[in-house]
């Protein structure tokens, strides 16, 4: 039980986009353009992803379905709150309403912290399902 071989080509594919994007957004100096258009792209492959989430639950349901849900709700969270975050980077606001730039970098920061947290309690939460 591991990786089949389009897995490695997804992956792999992925990281040589990675690869071909970097290296033409430095050639043509496009960086917050290219690092805009990618940032919306991210947010539909993580809805995607949310789609498939779905669907498997409701395929497996039971205390898979549950552990797969509560990864899909940090990955949600992630979902909803980067555009905000990557727009707090490029624009570089001094202030967010009443809250200085400092704290709302620690509050997205730390929400980046959160979703990943809660993904991982979601794979645990996979893990002793199989375990019982």
């Amino acid at each position: 039980m591991g990786l089949e071989n389009r897995d490695y080509g997804i992956i792999l594919g992925a990281f040589a986009l990675l690869l071909i994007v970097s290296t033409v957004s430095m050639i043509l100096e496009l960086p917050i353009k290219v690092e805009a258009v990618v940032d919306l792209i991210n947010v539909l492959v993580i809805f995607a992803s949310l789609y498939f989430v779905y669907k498997g639950v409701n395929l497996v349901g039971g205390e898979i379905g549950r552990a797969m849900s509560i990864a899909a709700v940090g990955i949600g969270y992630y979902g909803i709150y980067i555009l905000p975050h990557l727009y707090y980077h490029i624009a570089s606001p001094e202030m967010i309403g009443p809250f200085g730039a400092d704290s709302v970098e620690i509050f997205l920061h730390t929400s980046t912290t959160l979703t990943f947290f809660v993904i991982a309690w979601g794979f645990y939460q996979l893990y002793e399902s199989g375990k019982e």
